[in-house]
């Protein structure tokens, strides 16, 4: 069999993880697993090859916690303007509070005020109440782990239902999404059960404790319930989504998914490739690697420099990260303070003072011997696209600078810029940008400059005028005051500063979703449809791939691919009309952005009659001409709720055009090394 049909799971080694971070979207990240082809012998101390992190901040993500009241105040200067700032805050307030015609809430003003004063800056600087407990989750998805079971919940009328089983965990033992939760331990739901009771049910025990779970499939009768056992365990949120081989032409090429950057994710990258790279052994060799990092928003800067360090020479420039508190606030304000800096096994850094006199840089530094990564210097590509940001932007443009490997997809999101989160009084926290970084050529990504946003809102200020009616924050954010130059890679070739990473071979994705197509997936439509057809008239479907989710072969190693087609075209007939039906009696908001605020009068009412009447038309007209990419779609989104995250992702490779041109890029090495300016190694 081709080496692309066969998989082996390697759950021993690699452990999962379930939120998925999509730029404009719901957060959410899927379940993954790591499948390989063939077995391996390779050991799991061989791989443990990432040393301990040492410094701790983040692109995209924050990571470093600074402490403001644990920091001595001769490292938190306070100049004569800011305490003056504070004193007249602090007297309005108090006048508020005790003065004010009626009573008022410091902490909303407070609040009010800190968000209003942020938004002057750039948008990723912002206060993080205590109670939405903001800060705690971004810790915890840098950190990769979090304690539960593995399961998202969520409510459908008056049942809580599972969203998401994740796979390694709830997934293994038979819960799947649309299920009801009948009973956790002793506790009965019931209509009024809330969410968050249900939550603290499956996280009230230690680790290493377990829970009785009643549930009942969405295809089955009332009587027909079923109870496992769950082990309350931490979980780990992986970033490594699929790694496996490929067999194109005569080589062997490597994939790997990543969909974010926390703390093991490069210790994960490096095993899964050594594994990879010992199955390939067995065939004819390892002869490229894809690195595909779509979709992928960032995370750990640390993590993306293990990783790219691991194609990278020994003693070549990763990144530069440039600011005045890139390290901490302490870091920065003692001139005379050494910085100690613990180096890892893959990368080192070094520091230095900026010509500025007030910033610093740090300059990380590969270091992986070719002993940790044997791979280097294999065919390399990586898959980008405008959701490929910071961290991951940063693997892109370094492999891009120092010539390691081509770019395939289409140009980078752009962000370029450096956070911390600072805890503050009443476990409220600040999450703000300490500095920017530049890739090894040294440009900067960042696409979008907000000096001229400052600027404009002091001029305002000086003439007295009010901020907030003459300048609009989230226009005025996408501008751009920079000006944009062109830097050279190692090779000479010449790449752009202040947009992103632009790849080598643009290529545009598969499919584009209309706005249309992408209310109805992030309304509900999908998921409602399934909800109902599951439950009634294809319960034999359900049935049918539930059954086939939990084959995986004679030594629980293989697993099949889920099959492409699993709705009919009765199913996708039934699939409008429900749609439309959802869309009349106004369980949609209306695509036209011409109606906006629907007010209770005459005018208004008839408005959104009409703006109902041409959603249900511009409905019937997509399923007249794009019925074969509802099917799709449809079949793509009902395949989630019953196999595993790892295999429904192999299987979107086969109509992947980007990675397909990464595919037969690498295969054609005059074209390759034609790219990267080198002579044909053939």
């Amino acid at each position: 069999q081709k080496l692309s049909t066969l998989f082996l799971i390697v759950t021993a080694v690699i452990s999962l993880q379930h939120f998925r971070v999509l730029h404009g979207a719901t957060p959410r990240r899927r379940s993954a697993i790591i499948v390989f082809n063939e077995k391996n012998g390779v050991k799991e101390e061989k791989a443990k090859s990432i040393a301990k992190l040492g410094l701790a901040f983040a692109v995209g993500f924050a990571t470093a916690v600074l402490n403001v009241d644990n920091l001595p105040r001769s490292n938190l200067p306070e100049s004569q303007a800011t305490r003056l700032a504070s004193s007249q805050f602090e007297g309005v307030l108090t006048l508020l509070e005790n003065g004010y015609v009626e009573d008022v809430n410091p902490q909303e003003l407070t609040e009010i005020g800190l968000e209003a004063m942020l938004a002057t800056l750039d948008p990723y600087t912002e206060y993080l109440p205590a109670e939405t407990g903001a800060a705690a989750e971004q810790m915890e998805m840098v950190d990769g782990r979090y304690a539960g079971v593995g399961l998202g919940l969520g409510r459908l009328g008056d049942d809580v239902i599972v969203r998401e089983a994740f796979e390694g965990y709830a997934f293994e033992v038979g819960l799947r999404p649309g299920d009801r939760l009948i009973r956790i331990g002793d506790m009965i739901i019931t209509k009024d059960t809330p969410l968050s009771a249900v939550r603290d049910a499956f996280r009230d025990g230690p680790p290493g404790s377990t829970v009785e779970v009643v549930f009942r499939h969405q295809w089955a009768l009332e009587d027909e319930e079923e109870s496992v056992i769950l082990e309350r365990k931490a979980i780990r949120r992986r970033d490594l989504e699929l790694a496996t081989l490929f067999s194109s032409g005569d080589k062997t090429i490597a994939y790997l998914r990543l969909s974010g950057f926390s703390r093991e994710t490069a210790g994960d990258a490096n095993l899964a490739l050594r594994i990879l790279d010992a199955a390939a052994s067995q065939q004819n060799g390892l002869q490229g690697i894809v690195l595909d990092l779509r979709s992928n928003p960032g995370g750990l800067l640390e993590a993306a420099v293990q990783l790219a360090a691991q194609f990278a020479p020994p003693g070549s420039t990763l990144v530069t990260a440039q600011g005045r508190g890139i390290m901490g606030i302490d870091a920065v304000n003692d001139e005379d303070a050494p910085i100690k800096i613990d180096d890892s096994t893959l990368f080192e850094t070094r520091a230095r003072k900026s010509n500025s006199g007030t910033t610093r840089e740090f300059d990380f530094v590969a270091a992986a011997s070719d002993e940790i990564a044997p791979w280097r210097g294999l065919p390399l590509a990586v898959l980008i696209d405008s959701n490929t940001a910071s961290a991951a932007e940063l693997v892109a443009a370094s492999i891009q600078d120092l010539d390691l490997g081509i770019v395939v997809g289409q140009p980078s999101f752009g962000k370029g810029l450096v956070q911390d989160v600072a805890t503050l009084p009443g476990a409220a926290s600040l999450k703000l940008t300490v500095g920017k970084y530049l890739a090894p050529s040294g440009r900067c990504l960042q696409k979008v400059q907000y000096t001229e946003n400052r600027a404009r809102i002091q001029s305002f200020l000086k003439q007295g005028k009010s901020v907030a009616s003459n300048i609009n924050l989230d226009e005025s954010r996408d501008k751009n005051d920079g000006v944009q130059s062109n830097f050279q890679t190692l090779a000479g070739r010449s790449v752009p500063a202040n947009m992103g990473v632009i790849p080598d071979i643009d290529v545009s994705a598969n499919e584009q979703l209309s706005d249309l197509e992408t209310a109805l997936v992030l309304q509900g439509a999908y998921d409602r449809f399934f909800d109902k057809i599951l439950s009634s008239s294809r319960t034999d479907l359900a049935k049918e791939m539930y059954s086939r989710s939990t084959i995986s072969g004679s030594d629980n190693t293989k697993i099949p691919l889920p099959p492409k087609r699993l709705l009919t075209p009765a199913d996708i007939r039934s699939l409008e009309a429900f749609i439309l039906d959802q869309a009349t009696n106004g369980k949609f908001v209306p695509v036209d952005k011409q109606i906006d605020n629907i007010e209770s009068n005459e005018k208004s009412f008839a408005s959104s009659i009409e703006a109902q009447r041409r959603l249900a038309s511009d409905i019937r007209k997509l399923f007249a001409t794009r019925s074969d990419r509802i099917q799709r779609l449809a079949d793509t989104l009902l395949r989630e709720r019953f196999f595993r995250s790892s295999a429904n992702l192999r299987l979107q490779l086969d109509d992947d055009l980007q990675f397909k041109q990464a595919l037969n890029c690498i295969r054609d090495r005059a074209r390759y090394d034609a790219i990267l300016q080198r002579s044909s190694s053939l």
